[in-house]
């Protein structure tokens, strides 16, 4: 229950993946399929535990083909008819005892009330209308009292009084993700919404009352933390981000590019479970460390508790910097060879950061704060100007030489044995580390894991008689070495990665 919102979207992926069936062969340009086509594909599937049926060519259906697609018998099942523009009274209430995982019926773009009546009894678990741009107050009434897990709609408007019947609904989760805006009575309504999830991908800015209003959301005695997503924002203000940090259950803000320290510091009082911040591409290192110290202490409000850290964070900003390196030290080249960044990480944290110019002038020389949310202040020089030293350019970081020539490589012994990454394998050790074996052997991996770039040459070939396969070869080293990790007991000491033209561009220590 606690990542339920992440368990629904791994089963749409993994649905999306698995075996789908068209219509039958000789059918797949119809229109329309026969009941007795459509008991024949149901019966081949449910033999087959197929759980994936796309009948989206499909622009008509009569309810006895309804019924047949009915009996789709997966619980985890979907069964997709976005072909359909539009259905009655009688297929609707065909389609609604269905009992798998999803419907989708996207194409509809308008239905009556009698229509959301039988749908809104679904038996499923998401019911997916995602065409439905426009709808009446009646059939409005009827689709609030669907009681499955995820009620996606296609409006692209809602009053306060549509907000307020939704919100009074006895479902766990609702998507508008096409309302391009709403205001603060609309949000409040919302807000009363005692469900589990809210999207609302489709707001690519919100106010600071709407803010406020959404951040009220609570869930209901006994059932998990709220789910808020806000993906369609990619830039907020301080003073959102103010009303948002007041949220107490998940929000997902994946769509923010970058964040200014007023922004930070205000998502450093979050007070929720999980903040997703999983494409931030820009944030100071200071900033950085702060969200990491503030955040990674549950402090939950409700009685739910989540383990771990409290953040979700992208592997790379794009400065280069790895936002999930826990120690070690990571260097980047410019294309001669010579030093162009030097990060060091201790327990997660940048330590430092510094920056040389092509020309071998240092630009920046930074120490940051590991705890600056709890009021340690970090310690830097820094110039914009490229051919200016800082203003102490004696400054020394710890073990960080300043100097511009590469560093040299750590006194790592070079193991003999050197394999293709595809031949290695993870298991999870003590405290959950990952540790890397060798495929068939059963000791930690000690040698060289290697990558090479593609030089345009097929990487396998295989040899048929008569059509039958008769051999099969991997080809590994088809162009220039990419990437080296050097694995000692199962962990690794090393990372060197290259360009395609053979320069080194990459350092990582662990």
């Amino acid at each position: 229950m606690i990542m339920k919102f992440f368990i629904t979207t791994l089963f749409i992926l993994c649905h999306g993946i698995c075996l789908a069936k068209d219509l039958p062969d000789g059918k797949k340009n119809n229109s329309s399929l026969s009941a007795e086509k459509a008991a024949e594909m149901i019966s081949e599937a449910n033999r087959a535990n197929r759980y994936y049926l796309n009948l989206n060519r499909l622009t008509s259906i009569e309810p006895d083909v309804a019924k047949e697609l009915a009996k789709l018998k997966s619980e985890s099942g979907d069964l997709l008819l976005n072909g359909l523009t539009s259905i009655n009274k009688e297929v609707a209430e065909e389609l609604a005892r269905f009992n798998g995982y999803k419907l989708q019926l996207n194409g509809l773009t308008n239905i009556n009330n009698e229509v959301a009546g039988a749908l809104a009894n679904f038996q499923g678990k998401v019911l997916s209308l995602n065409g439905l741009a426009t709808i009446d107050k009646e059939a409005m009434k009827e689709l609030a009292l669907f009681k499955g897990d995820w009620l996606i709609l296609g409006l692209t408007s809602l009053d306060k009084e549509d907000a307020r019947e939704f919100a009074r609904g006895e479902g766990n989760g609702m998507s508008f993700d096409r309302l391009s805006s709403i205001d603060k009575e609309v949000a409040h309504e919302l807000s009363r919404f005692m469900g589990y999830m809210l999207t609302l991908d489709g707001l690519t800015s919100v106010s600071k009352d709407v803010a406020h209003e959404l951040a009220k959301l609570r869930p209901r005695l006994n059932t998990p933390s709220k789910f808020l997503r806000l993906d369609g924002l990619t830039s907020i203000s301080k003073e959102v981000a103010h009303e948002l940090a007041k949220f107490p259950g998940q929000l997902s803000l994946s769509s923010l590019k970058s964040m200014n320290s007023a922004v930070a510091r205000e998502f450093a009082q979050y007070r929720g479970n999980s903040l997703d911040l999983v494409h931030l591409e820009s944030i100071a290192l200071d900033d950085l460390n702060m969200l990491r110290s503030a955040l990674r202490t549950p402090v939950y409000e409700d009685t739910h508790s989540f383990g771990g850290n409290r953040y979700m964070l992208p592997r790379k900003l794009k400065d280069g910097t790895d936002a999930k390196k826990k120690n070690g030290k990571l260097i980047q080249f410019h294309q001669d060879g010579s030093k162009m960044t030097e990060t060091v990480y201790t327990n997660g944290y940048v330590v430092s950061r510094t920056e040389w110019n092509e020309e071998g002038k240092l630009t920046k020389a930074e120490k940051y704060a590991v705890d600056g949310f709890f009021g340690m202040e970090g310690q830097s020089v820094d110039t914009n100007e490229e051919n200016k030293d800082p203003p102490d350019s004696t400054v020394q970081l710890s073990e960080t030489p300043l100097d511009a020539s590469p560093p040299s490589t750590p006194k790592v012994a070079k193991p003999e044995r050197e394999y293709p990454y595809d031949d290695l394998t993870y298991r999870e050790g003590v405290n959950k580390e990952r540790i890397t074996y060798a495929k068939g052997e059963e000791e930690p991996f000690t040698g060289v894991g290697v990558k090479y770039h593609s030089d345009g040459r097929p990487s396998w070939e295989s040899q048929f008689i008569n059509g039958k396969q008769t051999s099969y070869k991997q080809y590994y080293r088809t162009g220039s070495k990419w990437k080296e990790t050097r694995f000692e007991n199962g962990k690794p000491a090393l990372t060197l990665t290259w360009d395609e033209d053979g320069n080194l561009i990459e350092k990582e220590t662990f």
